[in-house]
């Protein structure tokens, strides 16, 4: 196994970290168990779901220069505090 490969079984069975793949447009390719659990998706509906149209709407504008920053320099990460809510209401940063 290689080390790219390696790092995707780390993240996919990780208990602390959870990670979402989007496509440019915001709408879910991929999202980690853990994930799925903290904001209650199915793993069969994730990808219907838009990032974006569950962004609190204080933090639209965080996540709009976050993804503009990612199109310029696209071989940079970036890295934001948003809130998003979880399947009961409530909110997680």
């Amino acid at each position: 196994m290689n080390t790219r490969e390696s790092l995707f079984s780390f993240l996919d069975h990780s208990s602390s970290i959870y990670y979402i793949i989007t496509d440019s447009r915001g709408t879910y390719r991929y999202a980690n168990g853990l994930f799925r659990k903290i904001f209650g998706y199915l793993s069969h509906d994730i990808s219907t779901k838009e990032f974006s149209a569950a962004i609190h709407p204080d933090d639209l504008s965080i996540y709009q220069e976050a993804i503009d920053e990612c199109i310029e320099k696209i071989d940079k990460t970036v890295c934001v505090n948003l809130r998003h809510p979880r399947f009961d209401g409530s909110l997680f940063w």
